[in-house]
Order: structure tokens, then sequence, then C-alpha cells
């Protein structure tokens, strides 16, 4: 059961192929993405959320998210998500990110500085 992946740096990483990977490790723990050039907003609306057993997500460097996408994976995956990455990504700002809604908080967010 794989548990840990770091495919950072892998810049043909897409949403087709996170889709595989969701299917294939559904016990997924801790994901690193950084500098993972395709990774959009769809990933985050069409797959992260659906990887229930993801602890850790960086996505440090992916250019294409934006803070939309970010506050609702962030929403989306309540209290089991303990670690999210989003700095260098340059869409992402704290300013619109939307507080969970029973309070919870991550247990380390690094956004962009500046934001």
């Amino acid at each position: 059961r794989l548990a840990v992946l770091d495919a950072g740096h892998a810049e043909d990483v897409g949403q087709p192929g996170l889709e595989a990977l969701a299917a294939a490790c559904p016990h997924l723990a801790s994901l690193t993405l950084t500098a993972c050039t395709r990774i959009d907003d769809a990933c985050c609306y069409e797959v992260f959320v659906h990887m229930d057993a993801l602890q850790v997500l960086v996505l440090n460097r992916c250019f294409l998210l934006t803070t939309a996408a970010v506050t609702h994976l962030n929403a989306c995956l309540g209290e089991q998500l303990r670690v999210l990455q989003t700095a260098g990504c340059p869409h992402v700002s704290l300013r619109g990110v939307q507080p969970r809604t029973g309070g919870e908080q991550l247990l380390s967010w690094s956004i962009p500085s500046g934001s």
C-alpha cells in the first residue's frame, strides 16, 4: 500500500495521471507535486477532493492554481488534511482563502510570500 509519493518536478503529471493515481492508491497519505506545471484548479475540484486518506499535499510552484481552488480543497478535505503547501503559487493568496466550516485549522500551510 503506497502511502507516500514524491512526484515533484514531473512536468507531465496532470489531471489524467492524478485520476489514475487516486484510483490505484486509495491509501495515499502524502503527495508532493512541487513544480508540476500541469497541476491546475481542475485537479483540486475533481481529483484531490476524492483522495480520502490524504494528510499532506505539497503543491509548491504549481503556477496554475488559484485561491478559489485551494479554498475548495481545504474545505472538502476537512480534518484529514494536516499540511497544505502552496508556496510559489502566484495566484494563491491567504487573503482570499475561506476558513474551514468547523473551525479546524491546518497544522501547516505555507503560502506565497507577500500574500
